[in-house]
């Protein structure tokens, strides 16, 4: 094969092409080789990764992106025997891109398709089209609060300590204790679908007996009116359906201001209640991540996934500022936020107007600063919002607390805006992060950087050396003394030291400090991580075997609900029925 072949083999690896489609587009020009020598070609080249170990190639990638792109951030933990942990990274226009919409976040662990079973964390918010964007992503040694601390607190280094407004989460006692220790001050709540989905395993037996639950559930929990309205439907679900004992729904109950979405309308978290965003980074790797999937083809397939995101942004952004709304109603308010809006909100927007028109209005008083009107819906008469605007400047509050929570004004505020006369969204109520500018500032990640890649190994190899003192030091006050002392030492040696640009060079470095370490790596050596022990039960041999399935919390809570029609018991039928098989 010739280096033109091999490049386009790899390069088609890359891209998740079919490798043997290779030897078909040589075909004619070059008959030394066929679809198998394309496979053989990249098993030689994932041995070479072997060879040089998985984690060190992750490192060696890490350092060419981030001589590449300064901006690149990583952080990799590892044990005492240089063995990596977990690993962080983040991309440089993710970091770009936090600084605009990093006030809401989502976490989630629940993808773990690599070699090592390791759980990947993406970090998650929604840009100014309403699409999921990346802030990083982790892949962690394991679940515990150890871990998750370690990660949040890199992830806040990458991000210069600019705290998150709003974080939502899996229902994890790990991640829930991790995030009070590190976001104190960030609002966090649980994922909504994480939570909803396990209702028909945990009340299996209600669900199959009463044939309204779901829905009367359903209308509780997405209640619109107030937390009393919710309160007075829980207490009712609980009494109608014999409830009350059930610990499952206590515990839910105790925690109901972290789920439920009427305790949070008053804080933005740009409309969302779950962390399902995630999904579309879990679906992008499933089409070609597999369980034999190495850290450094992963972390390539990530790269991989950012570029495609970004590259459906710039697509949005370029309809949002040069093609034209369909205005449906040709009202100066839709034509104003057709001009300031991007188009996903400004469809957004123009549901919400649409769904104003049923309502009617109610004038409450006028005390010459404020105007106050009740807005209801004539079919729903136990409901009705509130809303105050301020004569002056047109600040208006809605009790629903909808612009609160998304960001746009609500349909109730509309119907002022219309009573008002008020023609444009007033400019408070204007969000940069909605509007055509609101990513202005996320430049490219191509941009080649001159970077001292020499002084990044250096201080790589550095902080990897003063962790391993960290936690010698920690032992006892006498080794934290002696540890402050030396170090206060050392530090007024190393200032007597040359500027950087006179300083030891690596080589130099490398043949004192790092005896023990390869020349070719020119960097610490790093080990690979061990096999991951993931979280849940694990799937016995017996219970996948050919013929048979897992069966869902629904059908095992079943088996013990059916009445036999022969002897009248429960937990079988008429066919298994040891009653009848006697006789």
């Amino acid at each position: 094969m010739s280096d033109a072949a091999r490049s386009l083999v790899e390069r088609f690896s890359g891209a998740s092409l079919p490798t043997g489609k290779v030897a078909t587009i040589f075909k004619g020009d070059e008959l030394s080789f066929d679809s198998r020598d394309c496979y053989n070609h990249l098993k030689s080249v994932r041995r070479r990764i072997y060879n040089t170990g998985d984690a060190q190639a992750v490192l060696h990638y890490c350092v060419k992106q981030q001589s590449l792109h300064p901006n690149f951030f990583f952080s990799i933990k590892c044990d005492d025997e240089d063995r990596m942990e977990s690993f962080f990274w983040i991309d440089a226009r993710s970091r770009q891109a936090y600084e605009l919409f990093g006030d809401v976040i989502t976490f989630d662990t629940t993808y773990r398709t690599n070699k090592y079973s390791m759980p990947f964390g993406p970090f998650f918010g929604v840009n100014n089209h309403l699409q999921s964007i990346l802030f990083g992503c982790a892949l962690l040694k394991d679940e515990t609060e150890d871990t998750f601390v370690w990660l949040f607190k890199e992830w806040l280094r990458g991000m210069n300590w600019k705290h998150p407004g709003a974080i939502i989460t899996d229902q994890d006692m790990s991640i829930t204790n991790a995030v009070s220790k590190v976001f104190p001050k960030s609002k966090h709540r649980f994922c909504m679908w994480h939570i909803t989905k396990k209702f028909p395993e945990k009340l299996s037996h209600v669900y199959q007996q009463h044939a309204t639950f779901k829905s009367d559930f359903n209308n509780c929990i997405h209640t619109k009116k107030s937390t009393q309205d919710f309160e007075d439907k829980w207490q009712r679900i609980l009494d109608n359906f014999g409830l009350h004992e059930n610990e499952w729904l206590q515990s839910l109950y105790s925690i109901k201001s972290s789920w439920i979405p009427i305790f949070n309308r008053s804080i933005f978290f740009a409309g969302m209640n779950t962390t399902q965003r995630s999904e579309s980074i879990n679906s992008f790797f499933d089409g070609f991540v597999t369980s034999g999937t190495t850290l450094k083809e992963f972390v390539e397939k990530y790269n991989q996934a950012v570029d495609a995101c970004y590259d459906s942004f710039k697509k949005q952004d370029f309809e949002s500022r040069h093609k034209e709304r369909r205005l449906t109603l040709n009202m100066p308010l839709e034509e104003h936020a057709a001009k300031v809006y991007t188009r996903a909100i400004f469809t957004k927007f123009s549901d919400v107007l649409s769904h104003s028109f049923p309502l009617s209005k109610e004038k409450l008083g006028n005390d010459g600063e404020w105007v106050t009107y009740r807005v209801f819906n004539r079919k729903e008469k136990d409901y009705s919002a509130t809303v105050k605007m301020k004569l002056e400047n047109r600040e208006t509050r809605c009790s629903c607390q909808f612009f609160e929570f998304m960001g746009i004004p609500c349909e109730h505020i509309i119907v002022v805006f219309s009573v008002e006369n008020v023609e444009q969204i007033p400019e408070h109520m204007i969000l940069r992060r909605w509007s055509k500018e609101g990513n202005d500032i996320i430049t490219t990640n191509k941009d080649i950087c001159n970077f001292d890649e020499k002084r990044l190994l250096r201080g790589f190899e550095i902080r990897h050396r003063v962790s391993k003192l960290i936690k010698l030091a920690d032992r006892s006050n006498e080794a934290a003394k002696f540890a402050c002392d030396g170090l206060d030492s050392l530090t007024e040696s190393l200032e007597k030291f040359p500027t950087p640009d006179d300083s030891i060079g690596l080589e130099d470095f490398d043949s004192h400090y790092l005896s023990s370490q390869t020349k070719e790596s020119s960097m610490m050596r790093l080990n690979d991580p061990n096999i991951s022990q993931t979280k849940g039960r694990k799937r016995e041999s017996h219970n996948i075997s050919q013929g048979h399935r897992i069966h869902s919390g629904i059908e095992e809570a079943s088996k013990n609900t059916n009445i036999c029609g022969n002897c009248k018991k429960r937990g079988h039928n008429k066919r298994t029925c040891r009653e009848k098989n006697l006789h």
